[in-house]
């Protein structure tokens, strides 16, 4: 069956190893990465959420000519959905101008952190990330290098850079936050047509490959998988916006949410399988939740499949039906 297409956090390492220029002791400095990153939010300068971000992460630990360490933490291929609300510039003065940004403007971003690390341990130089959560964060690749609790960090220093077209630049940066940030992204996205990977933003509707869709996401193009050349038609409403855009259990935003997935890969180099599934919002209490459908499934926690059928001709003939709720329309809960 078809994976459903709505991000999650995730992290995936895929190497790690010892290269690059060589550090004060003659030694190279000791690295891993890419660890992919998505769906992480971004902190803004009023302290708010303002978009949720997607990069590859690269770690660097350099020795120092004083026997320290600098560990280099780079953002690299990053993108950013934003989330509305107040821009990521708008307190950068020190109070707030009231400049918002709306949901849906993407854009590239790329950032580096910076520590001063101390450790009486020799390091490791070739790091087990896949023990030590994937080096999803500093700290677990200080864990795979030196241990845990073997070392001790100074103060992070970052600069970060963010670009997206007619809606802005802006650059972040840790030194005197946030009165030294410059530049803003506000408004809203294009509203008419569609970007590069397929979606309009203002239509609500992506239509795409399922590996412009990993793309969007910044993730691999073929992320997954066999469906990846797939061709992928989604629509969402308004609603489903605003619950994403408010934490996803109160009615008030939440109550007639609805997504659309259609799946056809019957295309060169496609799957060959045929798939189609409605999924409305039900709120965290499933299937004992008072705007649960009969026939339907859960899914994300806060989610009703109530529709899932289609074709797959490696299992066989014929149209197959996974969930078929009643009622089976989009306006069924109120």
């Amino acid at each position: 069956m078809k994976k459903f297409l709505i991000g999650a956090a995730a992290a995936s390492l895929l190497f790690a190893s010892a290269a690059g220029a060589f550090a004060a002791n003659g030694q190279p400095p000791i690295t891993a990465g890419p660890v992919s990153i998505t769906n992480t939010y971004d902190i803004g300068t009023c302290n708010n959420v303002w978009a949720h971000d997607n990069y590859s992460k690269f770690y660097s630990l350099t020795e120092n000519t004083d026997g320290t360490y600098n560990l280099q933490v780079t953002y690299k291929n990053g993108t950013f959905v934003t989330v509305a609300g107040f821009s990521p510039g708008a307190c950068e003065s020190g109070t707030n101008n009231g400049n918002t940004v709306e949901a849906g403007v993407t854009g590239l971003m790329h950032e580096e952190w910076n520590v001063n690390v101390k450790s009486s341990i020799e390091p490791n130089s070739t790091p087990d990330c896949s023990s030590n959560s994937g080096c999803e964060s500093a700290s677990n690749f200080l864990n795979a290098v030196f241990g845990s609790g073997s070392y001790t960090e100074g103060n992070w220093t970052y600069t970060g850079h963010y670009t997206s077209g007619s809606n802005g630049v802006w650059y972040d940066t840790m030194t005197n936050w946030p009165l030294n940030d410059r530049g803003d992204i506000t408004g809203a996205p294009n509203a008419h047509g569609f970007n590069q990977y397929g979606y309009n933003y203002g239509a609500r509707i992506f239509n795409g490959t399922a590996s412009n869709w990993c793309l969007a996401g910044g993730q691999a193009s073929d992320c997954m998988g066999i469906y990846s050349n797939d061709n992928l038609v989604m629509k969402w409403n308004a609603q489903w916006d605003n619950c994403n855009n408010n934490g996803y259990v109160d009615p008030q935003y939440c109550l007639g949410a609805w997504e659309d997935n259609e799946w056809n890969g019957k295309v060169p180099g496609g799957s060959g399988q045929n798939w189609h599934y409605k999924i409305i919002w039900v709120g965290p209490l499933a299937e004992s939740s008072q705007y649960w459908l009969n026939g339907g499934y859960s899914i994300w926690g806060n989610y009703e499949v109530i529709m899932d059928q289609g074709q797959d001709p490696n299992v066989g003939p014929g149209h197959m039906w996974f969930a078929h709720a009643t009622p089976n329309g989009y306006g069924a809960v109120n």
